[in-house]
């Protein structure tokens, strides 16, 4: 019975939904100025960008000094002659690497069978 009562007074309700796209390119637009110009304050991801970043330059660079005073420190060792020591070094360095498992030391075996 209420129902009958507001079926005369139906009112098609029109609903619209705005997605927001145009805003959102402006938006976009706006902040790669910003950092484009380097006005502002940069946000919580890009300080922890940079952070990383220049942690794996500081680590490059860190590297590359010990392998400057390794080198050195070699050619210092060596003395100039080149008697085939190079080898020596290879297996030094993969020793350094963590490979003494026995099945990499077993080379010499398989080939014989």
């Amino acid at each position: 019975a209420r129902g009958d009562a507001n079926d005369d007074d139906d009112v098609d309700m029109e609903i619209t939904f705005d997605s927001g796209i145009d805003r959102l390119g402006e938006k976009l637009k706006a902040k790669h100025e910003r950092i484009k110009s380097g006005k502002g304050e940069a946000t919580v991801w890009e300080k922890t960008l940079e952070e990383k970043k220049e942690k794996r330059r500081l680590a490059k660079e860190q590297a590359a000094a010990k392998r400057r005073s390794q080198d050195a420190s070699q050619s210092s060792d060596e003395g100039g002659d080149d008697d085939g020591m190079g080898l020596g070094a290879a297996d030094a360095a993969a020793e350094d690497a963590g490979f003494d498992d026995p099945f990499f030391n077993q080379d010499a075996d398989v080939e014989a069978a």
